[in-house]
């Protein structure tokens, strides 16, 4: 059975829960971060941390986020660009979004794990009121997504975008 409302902890989480975690800064998200994979990759999921930039930027910046020297390293831990599961600058396209999710999660499957658990910071999408719309279009279809695929999410959002948004 799949929970609906708010949660003290990631391991409250079924396999495949989406969660929308309001934190202050990185520091309030770093070890929810370090937790919500470390628990994902003990339950053999691929995990995959999402933001702005390239590889190896992302890379750096998931070790300033979460503590990856304890995360299983390779192929279990990826890290990918916002560009590629959300589009340019733009408000996202919820549909795309969705497919590329999927597309995402057939991979970890298909790589011999048991689904894929992933997490972004994604204020710096929702800044906008066209954003805001359209991500909010897109949580939802994500929430039906996971609620039927070995899909997990942790989607960050800091409270400095004030209670209109979070």
């Amino acid at each position: 059975m799949r929970m609906i409302g708010p949660v003290e902890s990631y391991r409250e989480l079924a396999p495949q829960d989406h969660l929308c975690w309001v934190h202050g800064d990185r520091g309030d998200y770093r070890p929810r971060l370090t937790e919500f994979f470390r628990e994902g990759l003990e339950r053999g999921l691929r995990v995959a941390y999402l933001g702005s930039g390239d590889a190896g930027e992302l890379r750096e910046l998931l070790d300033g986020v979460a503590d990856t020297g304890t995360l299983v390293s390779g192929e279990a831990v990826r890290v990918i660009s916002f560009e590629e599961f959300y589009g340019a600058g733009e408000p996202v396209d919820p549909a795309e979004v969705i497919k590329t999710y999927d597309a995402a999660t057939q991979v970890a499957l298909a790589d011999g794990y048991r689904g894929l658990r992933i997490s972004a910071d994604v204020t710096d999408l929702v800044r906008a009121p066209d954003q805001h719309d359209a991500f909010a279009r897109c949580e939802f279809l994500l929430e039906r997504y996971s609620a039927r695929h070995p899909l997990s999410a942790m989607c960050g959002y800091r409270r400095e975008l004030g209670d209109a948004v979070t």
